[in-house]
């Protein structure tokens, strides 16, 4: 979970959770995970590709909009510079 400042007291909490991933090819992974957060929060998330010695072949900033529901799953196509064998959320921010 990430603490994410915002004002001088509140702070919102931001998880996500990893589901699974679906490779489409050899260029692009699609990353399925769930993001829990307020009502209301648009946020956006950084998903990174990885080889199979764990070295990094593609990111995305996915966005993820607000909405009445607290959990989200979100569905993120990242382009890779050579075959990913798994994908992971590195971190979401709030966007104002």
């Amino acid at each position: 979970a990430a603490m994410i400042p915002s004002g001088a007291e509140a702070l919102i909490v931001v998880t996500s959770t990893d589901i699974g991933f679906e490779r489409n090819g050899e260029r692009e992974i699609v990353m399925v995970f769930d993001v829990t957060r307020p009502t209301g929060t648009a946020l956006s998330c950084t998903v990174t590709a990885m080889d199979s010695t764990y070295g990094r072949v593609g990111t995305k900033e996915q966005a993820v909009p607000a909405s009445d529901d607290e959990t989200t799953r979100v569905r993120a196509a990242v382009r890779t510079t050579t075959t990913a064998v798994t994908a992971t959320v590195a971190g979401c921010s709030v966007l104002d």
